[in-house]
């Protein structure tokens, strides 16, 4: 590992260093280095398919977090890194082909950890706002409204809000969903008691029609 760090060390070295540290003040840094790695940031997340943040040579506390977050990403330091950001770590985020078998084996890893995050799992659901149901009031849908249920449920038709969020948890988020606990709602749909008796005997249990849910009704299922 030791020729690797001079290695990496040397490359350094010759590279154009960022002149100070960057971290959060009152006023906030401004300047043209804090542009600069702002760019870089954005260049590394976009290639990553990650939120960007604006470019304004100003430090504020997204762009504070942002570069945090990148740092970690580019596997640069075994932790997030905390107090200033030291013009090492702003150079490698602008060159990150200047990063050791160590680093880029943690950004790797980390990578991975990315895809499944909770942030991936929203923007990953997020992608299908504004599909409706076809027809409309049907539980019924081209595309992902039909796919969520058959895949969660078994068959569509019913109310999909469950399924939907359970899809994603299950498909991107890797979280393992039980198809019993998500069918259980179908069976726990209120009972009605008719006023003239009051008799349990005569309680009977409501079925769901095509097109109406728990979701949509404000019914809360048991689960």
């Amino acid at each position: 590992m030791a020729p690797i760090r001079c290695a990496q060390q040397e490359r350094l070295a010759m590279a154009p260093m960022p002149s100070r540290p960057l971290t959060l003040t009152t006023p906030y840094t401004t300047g043209p280095d804090v542009r600069a790695l702002q760019r870089a940031v954005n260049k590394r997340r976009k290639a990553r398919h990650l939120n960007t943040i604006a470019v304004d040579g100003e430090w504020g506390p997204v762009t504070d977090d942002t570069v945090r977050e990148t740092a970690w990403v580019l596997g640069i330091a075994k932790k997030r890194i905390a107090g200033s950001i030291s013009p090492d770590i702003q150079l490698v985020i602008r060159k990150p082909e200047l990063r050791d078998a160590t680093q880029l084996a943690r950004a790797k890893k980390r990578l991975e950890m990315l895809a499944s995050s909770p942030e991936a799992v929203v923007k990953a659901a997020l992608a299908h706002v504004g599909k409706t149901e076809s027809p409309a009031d049907s539980n019924r849908g081209p595309g992902i409204i039909s796919r969520c249920q058959r895949a969660m449920l078994g068959y569509d038709g019913f109310f999909w809000c469950g399924a939907f969020v359970g899809y994603f948890l299950e498909k991107t988020g890797g979280v393992p969903i039980s198809r019993k606990r998500m069918s259980t709602p179908l069976r726990s749909w209120p009972t009605r008691r008719p006023r003239s008796t009051g008799s349990p005997a005569g309680t009977r249990r409501l079925r769901p029609a095509p097109g109406t849910s728990p979701c949509s009704t404000g019914t809360r299922p048991t689960a």
